[in-house]
């Protein structure tokens, strides 16, 4: 028993002695698990020989012997692997192993405007668990970035890695119609790839223009017989695929056009919905803006080119064929303005075929009338409505009577609306209004001509004329200027003159009238003088005798004209004496007798 207990401790003695040998010998890593470059500190008990063996590698790092070594392993240039560093004392061998390792961020898009994060091991080349983390963000899936700069951080036990990736700004319209130019704009720093996908699946790639250091241009020419629908244009940076769309449609123009009154229709051929907008129209002789909910009724005439534009900043062109002129009725010698769009024939009253061609687009053309043309209704055949247009020749007749104006204009198909005049020397104008032919206007004071004017036909009438005709009783100044206008008071004379210059108004009255003459209060009465049925009247501006007593270069005078009395029947031949009397009842010597009124008891006598 005693001989087993012995070797027992003996035993026991060997295992003590090889376990106090291992725990001598023992090699310690600061980590088992790191990238190429980054430091390694590693820790030799019992140190021998220390090497370090990897992929085609064998390092000695250590030769003699030490109770403890520290060593700083640079990991600069090694290749990915499994590395173990050993220690041999001999036949006793310890060793410590560590893996030099990456992790690769892959930044890509499962779908367009979406971005997935995969971190892998490139020692491995397969996914790891790693923690990610966008702009600070935890990541936890697929998500849309904004534009710009983006930056991707992943740990993974001690492995690190980080990308910063970028997201294009795209800029391209909503929609677009047929032969519009696409214009697309992008903002990156890389050269972005282009591609278009049209509704039948069709796909075209672009090239994008650097314009500067961020930003590219791409365009797209849409061909007039496109296809309708949703376009979607894809860019692509690296792995990563941003999309956006634009949609091609056109509008459906229906339009009518009657009396004046234009019928129009617009809607959406991709959707067949009413277009809403603004709508102007631009023809040859006027032109307006109109807002329109997918339908418009307007009063317009003759051809014009339509603009739309809807409330998604879409642009439509089209042209509204047909002819028309500036003016409704022409005269002899003018020239006719014709507005036409397409195809167009002139007809003159008689048939006859006068002009005839086409207008791309909207355009004016003239017609020169001669002076001996045809008169009455032309008309124009064309793309669109008939119109027609007069050509008429109008001749104006009027006179003055005291203080209107009166006249009529001959005309033979058409007639006037109104006359226009202007008076001088004060330039006032204006139109008289013309009622079945006629016309009248009232001439103001202190004028000398009127002109007046109505289609072909113009004339002059001298309203400061020297001679008039009042209530039948003929006046004439001698070279002044005569005017009358009718009062309560009676008739107003003007006459123009000049200080010292002595006027002479003839009267010729007939046997039926009398006139007489209105001294100004305060005043004297002008002289006169009575020869047979003509009476003259003798006036002096700023003299006694001026009615108006003022030296301004017009005298106005009152003029009385009433009938005369007649003789009563019996007083013919009646036989009159009579004793005339000066002061001191002296016989006074009369060298003219105007008249004699004599009273008896059958009434008054006239002589």
């Amino acid at each position: 028993m005693r001989a087993s207990l012995t070797a027992a401790l003996i035993m026991l003695f060997m295992l003590t002695i090889e376990a106090s040998a291992q725990g001598a010998h023992r090699v310690e890593l600061d980590r088992d698990l790191l990238s190429p470059g980054d430091p390694l500190i590693a820790r030799v008990f019992g140190a021998c020989n220390v090497t370090l063996l990897g992929p085609n590698i064998k390092r000695v790092l250590f030769s003699g012997y030490r109770d403890y070594l520290e060593l700083e392993i640079d990991t600069s240039g090694l290749p990915l692997g499994i590395y173990d560093l050993v220690n041999s004392c001999g036949d006793d061998i310890t060793k410590a192993s560590f893996t030099l390792d990456e992790l690769s961020i892959d930044v890509r898009s499962p779908s367009p405007n979406l971005v997935e994060v995969v971190v892998r091991s490139r020692l491995l080349n397969s996914p790891v668990g790693a923690s990610i983390r966008v702009d600070g963000l935890a990541y936890d899936g697929p998500f849309s970035p904004s534009p710009g700069s983006h930056i991707v951080e992943a740990n993974y036990s001690g492995l690190t890695a980080s990308i910063e990736f970028e997201v294009p700004e795209i800029l391209v319209g909503e929609y677009y119609t047929p032969s519009d130019e696409v214009s697309i704009m992008i903002r990156s720093e890389g050269r972005p790839e282009l591609r278009v996908i049209s509704p039948l699946n069709v796909s075209e790639r672009l090239e994008a223009l650097r314009l500067n250091s961020t930003h590219w241009r791409a365009s797209l020419e849409l061909r007039h017989a496109v296809a309708l629908g949703r376009y979607d244009v894809l860019v692509s940076l690296g792995n990563l695929t941003f999309s956006r769309s634009f949609k091609v449609t056109y509008f459906i123009l229906n339009h009518s056009m009657r009396d004046g009154l234009l019928n129009l229709s617009v809607r959406d051929a991709l959707t067949g919905e009413p277009v809403r907008g603004t709508l102007e129209l631009d023809s040859c002789f006027w032109n307006g803006s109109f807002q329109i909910n997918g339908s418009l009724l307007a009063g317009v005439s003759g051809p014009a080119r339509l603009i739309l534009r809807d409330e998604r900043g879409l642009r439509f062109e089209a042209t509204i064929p047909g002819a028309s002129t500036d003016e409704g009725l022409y005269f002899p010698g003018e020239n006719v303005s014709i507005c036409a769009s397409g195809w167009f024939r002139l007809r003159s009253p008689s048939g006859r075929v006068l002009l005839e061609g086409s207008v791309s687009g909207v355009g004016t053309l003239s017609y020169p009338l001669a002076r001996e043309v045809e008169l009455g209704t032309y008309s124009i055949e064309s793309d669109g409505p008939p119109w027609r247009f007069s050509v008429d020749s109008y001749s104006i007749e009027a006179s003055i009577e005291g203080s209107i104006l009166k006249g009529r204009v001959s005309y033979f198909f058409v007639e006037p609306k109104s006359v226009s005049y202007r008076f001088l020397p004060s330039n006032l104008t204006g139109e008289a209004e013309v009622r079945n032919g006629s016309f009248s206007l009232e001439v103001p004071p202190d004028q000398e001509a009127v002109m007046l004017e109505c289609g072909n036909s113009a004339v002059e009438l001298n309203v400061c004329a020297p001679s008039l005709e009042v209530a039948g009783v003929r006046l004439e100044a001698n070279g002044t200027c005569l005017t009358a206008e009718e009062s309560d008071e009676g008739i107003i004379l003007t006459m123009r003159s000049q200080e010292g210059f002595l006027t002479i108004l003839r009267a010729e009255i007939p046997e039926d009238k009398e006139i007489s003459v209105s001294p100004r209060a305060g005043g004297t009465g002008p002289r006169m003088r009575t020869m047979g049925r003509i009476q003259e009247i003798f006036l002096r501006d700023g003299s006694p005798s001026d009615p108006d007593g003022e030296a301004n270069g017009l005298i106005r005078l009152v003029l009385s004209i009433r009938e005369r009395e007649k003789v009563r029947e019996g007083a013919q031949g009646m036989n009159l004496s009579a004793e005339f009397r000066g002061k001191g009842g002296k016989e006074a010597k009369l060298r003219f007798i105007r008249e004699i009124v004599a009273d008896g008891p059958e009434g008054r006598w006239r002589a």
